[in-house]
């Protein structure tokens, strides 16, 4: 079951949908290295496709996204 949260509530290494595209907040050690590091009011992520790289994104301080219950 998913629930609907905001991104600031999202924990790091923690997973979140948004748009049926499944993400992966930043872990503290990956900030530095993350491309949008110091973009203000930004949650910084990545999305990982089924094949290839992972691709650096950023979510807007505020957006809804859905996170797995409990998780």
């Amino acid at each position: 079951m998913l629930i609907r949260v905001d991104i600031t509530g999202v924990a790091p290494g923690q997973e979140f949908t948004i748009a049926g595209r499944w993400y992966t907040r930043v872990l503290e050690t990956e900030v530095a290295g993350h491309p949008a590091s110091g973009k203000p009011n930004a949650v910084l992520a990545y999305y990982t496709p089924d094949r290839g790289n992972r691709v650096p994104v950023s979510v807007a301080e505020g957006s809804a996204v859905f996170v797995k219950k409990g998780g």
